[in-house]
């Protein structure tokens, strides 16, 4: 890879795996470095990853299949909400998106994985449904409370 392109590769702030025909990690850039485990491929990498974040919700659940599909059929994949627990890093969020890429000096295939940290967006997210429940339930009283009061001044 040329100096100018490594640069680009290594300034990108979502951790980026490039992979072969086999699902084989060929580069990764710090941000992978710092946030996914070491492992030969793609499918090591992402041992400690569980589509939907347990909750059954959104996309690939099987990374073999989906880096087949990326190589051989040319195919994007994305897996949202992914529980990533691994024993080196403490437990995140990802969201997955794996596309095709083809070399065309060789004519080689492979892929790249873009693994984005939404840990701080989904903590916040359950957090707002909670005080919007809290908040709900405040009005339920006020209201129950106004009626109460309402009825006993007739």
């Amino acid at each position: 890879m040329s100096a100018g392109v490594s640069s680009v590769f290594d300034a990108v702030p979502a951790a980026c795996l490039v992979f072969d025909a086999a699902g084989t990690v060929l580069l990764r850039n710090p941000a992978a470095k710092a946030l996914l485990d070491e492992g030969a491929t793609v499918v090591a990498v992402l041992r400690g990853a569980r589509a939907g974040g347990g909750d059954g919700a959104g996309g690939v659940h099987d990374w073999a299949e989906a880096i087949e599909r990326c190589v051989s059929g040319g195919e994007a994949a994305r897996a949202e909400n992914v529980a990533y627990e691994v024993a080196s890093f403490p437990p995140r969020r990802l969201d997955l998106t794996f596309a095709p890429v083809r070399i065309e000096a060789t004519g080689a295939r492979g892929g790249v994985l873009v693994a984005e940290d939404v840990t701080e967006v989904h903590s916040l997210s359950g957090k707002l449904a909670e005080v919007e429940a809290f908040a709900g339930s405040i009005g339920l009283v006020s209201r129950v409370a106004h009626e109460l009061t309402t009825r006993s001044m007739r």
